[in-house]
């Protein structure tokens, strides 16, 4: 049976052969490349919990006794994200994201044997994902004289974050679903007036991330957060 991170991997390499073969022949007329760049909020998320033990007396051992215990969290931050796209159909795009997340991971020191009082230590962290997914338009949903669109997206890919200015490094995986709002400011004029600037407008994201790996105490669970960015993108 394939593991968690690998189904997520076969999925997202599913979506994109789809879109692929949905792809109409024409992809010269069709076909038309975006880049957008965004500024966000990535929200925080725990990273589990782990006690420090060590055996108690007894023959030929005594019951683990509990030294302390801790928990760890990514605190909230921002992000900085940017991304490439390619229309495979009028409504399918499939799309390259580069994100970067400032961020502090906070750990808890309690249950402490020797009863001193809780502690909690932070530092700061870099983490890095590159993902590539399916960007799918709603068309029939646009509002505002077709100026607004909705689209839903998801994908999946690499995991790396960089502990106090990189003495640590830990990778894993990542995914994403969710969905936002393009707002067209500006589209160039049909035919014979053609411009290399087909239209420049903004983009709202909302979505839910998953990540396994990195600096997580649990090696095996994949943790949850949100983000909301928003920013400016450009077809040609």
């Amino acid at each position: 049976m394939p593991t968690r991170v690998q189904r997520v991997k076969i999925g997202t390499i599913v979506l994109i052969c789809a879109g692929l073969m949905a792809m109409p022949a024409n992809t010269s007329a069709q076909g038309r490349f975006e880049i957008s760049g965004s500024v966000g909020i990535a929200g925080s998320h725990d990273l589990g919990s782990e006690k420090a033990t060590e055996s108690g007396n007894g023959i030929p051992a005594g019951s683990p006794v509990t030294l302390f215990e801790a928990t760890s969290s990514l605190e909230r931050g921002p992000l900085f994200e940017g991304r490439i796209g390619w229309r495979l159909t009028r409504s399918l795009t499939a799309e390259g994201t580069f994100t970067i997340v400032r961020s502090h991971l906070r750990t808890s020191i309690t249950n402490d044997f020797e009863s001193a009082p809780a502690t909690v230590a932070t530092s700061r962290l870099m983490q890095y994902t590159a993902e590539g997914g399916l960007v799918w338009h709603l068309d029939g949903l646009r509002f505002a004289h077709r100026r607004v669109r909705p689209f839903v997206t998801g994908g999946g890919g690499y995991l790396r974050q960089l502990h106090d200015q990189a003495t640590l490094v830990e990778t894993g995986e990542s995914a994403f679903a969710g969905g936002g709002l393009k707002i067209q400011l500006h589209e160039t004029a049909p035919r014979p007036h053609r411009s290399f600037l087909k239209s420049l407008g903004l983009r709202v994201d909302a979505r839910m991330n998953f990540t396994h790996g990195g600096f997580d105490i649990d090696e095996k669970a994949w943790r949850t957060y949100p983000t909301l960015s928003g920013g400016v993108y450009v077809c040609f």
